[in-house]
């Protein structure tokens, strides 16, 4: 296998190892990488899920602004990147919901420092118990809410396979979710 499509596979396999790991598992809040407000900031502060077949959606528009000195690399597979939802869970965060994603791996989305990127966050999940997916952890989704980015890295000459951004880097503002 030749030296780029081992680095794809591990890329790959790494990415999916983030997410399998991330689901459900608490994750601290941690202290914020600049001090300042979340990197990721939602248009507005309470959503509300809508009926769609066996589940439920919601678009959420956001805004990620670079602050962390570096440029940020977002892996993709046809601009499809992994994005979850945390929900809050005592003084911890436990995943909530996260998307289906294709396994391929196009060129990077490319956020230079103090630039900012805009997108929508799809959201459609089933509630549990359903046979599809992807599905919500529970069927009590009223709660405090974040976004997590899971596939935003750094790269260097030193470091070919990347380096995850640290999560205070890669979180929205705190909202709230009700059915």
């Amino acid at each position: 296998m030749n030296r780029t499509r081992a680095v794809f596979v591990l890329r790959i396999a790494a990415s999916l190892a983030v997410i399998s790991l991330s689901a459900g598992c608490d994750i601290g809040a941690g202290p914020t990488l600049t001090g300042g407000p979340p990197p990721i900031r939602t248009d507005t502060l309470e959503y509300e899920l809508q009926p769609s077949g066996v589940g439920l959606t919601l678009d959420i528009p956001y805004v990620y602004t670079n602050r962390t000195g570096r440029t940020v690399y977002i892996e993709n597979c046809q601009g499809g990147f992994a994005m979850w939802l945390d929900r809050k869970v005592g003084d911890g965060w436990r995943t909530a919901w996260s998307p289906t994603l294709l396994l391929c791996l196009s060129q990077p989305i490319v956020i230079e420092d103090g630039a900012t990127f805009a997108d929508t966050l799809h959201v459609w999940g089933a509630l549990p118990g359903q046979n599809v997916g992807p599905a919500f952890d529970t069927d009590d989704l009223d709660g405090v809410y974040r976004i997590v980015w899971g596939s935003a890295f750094f790269f260097s000459r030193d470091d070919v396979y990347g380096s995850q951004l640290p999560l205070d880097a890669r979180i929205s503002n705190e909202f709230i979710l009700h059915r």
